[in-house]
């Protein structure tokens, strides 16, 4: 299943809750012990600055820190610049659900993972 985009602002709320518990690049739910996420860094790409046409083709994108390099774009809090052009961007993270031991996670697996993180935060 594709990984879900979470804003950084978003995770500081679940953090400051104690919804989740961060170790490295996993993310975990105390209340929900087998719903664990692998996260990287990413940014959510908003509008391109200056208006008009979006020569990277970004905007509406999430790109990984890693992809940001590779097309030579800086980032800084809420702004990538890639050659000329200045972004919006919201930071946060790719997170990838793991399955559990013994588990695949297909479509249906992936709805219910995603109901019980809202059920989880809901509760907090």
């Amino acid at each position: 299943m594709a990984p879900l985009f979470v804003a950084q602002a978003l995770a500081d709320r679940w953090l400051s809750r104690d919804v989740v518990a961060l170790d490295g690049d996993l993310m975990r739910f105390p209340a929900a012990p087998r719903v664990q996420l692998r996260t990287v860094a990413a940014v959510y790409f908003v509008r391109l600055d200056e208006g008009g046409e979006d020569p990277y083709d970004v905007v509406g994108s999430v790109k990984t820190g890693q992809e940001l390099v590779a097309m030579g774009g800086d980032h800084v809090d809420h702004s990538v610049v890639v050659g000329e052009c200045a972004y919006t961007v919201v930071p946060g993270f790719l997170a990838q659900p793991l399955p559990a031991p013994g588990a695949s996670l297909d479509h249906a697996s992936w709805l219910k993972l995603l109901y019980a993180i809202e059920d989880v935060v809901d509760a907090a």
